[in-house]
């Protein structure tokens, strides 16, 4: 098994300031329903009733004085002058809601500078799809290099995932090893994989380490492949039926 690490928020709560609460809780929850989807894990009806719930807020009837208030505090982020988690929300704002990706663009880069986490891995992905400008594959990498230096697990996971891209291995299970340690159980679940294909870096024993710590943190596809992996025996893991029920 893999030695585990509680995760460290890549920012600490700090005071941000009121007029953040709002788009923090609700854009960062359409976010993790979006993950949640793009990962394959099960639903539940309270997963699916929150998730319904968070889109009809950011549909058509914001909160009273929402878009006001988001615009102010844009002008303090402008000047840097925000708090940084209240910047980061100003640049969801624009992004999920005004769907601003030019103004999201330079919001998210501000707050990277800053040496905000979760901004420096937005800031990645636009740069990345195109969106607000021209795509930009090693500007992104770059901000998730950033992000990924300031404990941002997800950062750590695209770079392991851009650097699988262009083969070089030793870079991406470098980058996803820290994400995995991290907590990340997607990163995790992609080392196992890795482990268990065909090639002289093929390691059955490594890779149930990976997948049992991804299944840990609820990642069904990684349970599947230790169902597997027990009913069938490899090299170095021999077939458990217990085990295999368990999974």
């Amino acid at each position: 098994r893999i030695a585990r690490r509680q995760l460290r928020p890549a920012q600490s709560a700090g005071a941000a300031s009121d007029f953040a609460r709002p788009a923090l809780v609700s854009l960062t929850a359409v976010q993790r329903s979006a993950s949640i989807t793009a990962h394959g894990a099960q639903r539940n009806p309270i997963a699916t009733r929150a998730r319904r719930d968070t889109e009809m807020e950011l549909s058509e009837t914001l909160p009273p004085r929402y878009e006001e208030r988001m615009l102010s505090a844009k002008l303090d982020c402008d000047n840097n002058k925000g708090a940084p988690d209240a910047c980061h929300a100003v640049g969801e704002f624009l992004a999920v809601v005004k769907r601003d990706y030019v103004g999201a663009r330079a919001a998210y880069s501000r707050n990277c500078d800053r040496d905000h986490g979760a901004s420096c891995f937005a800031l990645g992905r636009l740069l990345l799809g195109g969106r607000g400008g021209a795509a930009d594959e090693p500007g992104g990498e770059r901000a998730f290099g950033r992000g990924c230096t300031l404990g941002h697990a997800p950062s750590c996971h695209h770079l392991g995932v851009l650097a699988f891209k262009r083969k070089d291995s030793v870079a991406a299970r470098t980058h996803l090893g820290k994400a995995c340690d991290a907590g990340d159980a997607a990163s995790c679940h992609v080392l196992g994989g890795y482990f268990l294909k065909q090639g002289p870096d093929r390691d059955a024993a490594a890779a149930r380490g990976f997948l049992e710590a991804a299944c840990d943190d609820g990642h069904a596809p990684a349970c599947h492949n230790l169902a597997v992996m027990f009913k069938k025996g490899d090299a170095g893991v021999p077939a458990d039926s217990k085990l295999f029920e368990r999974y």
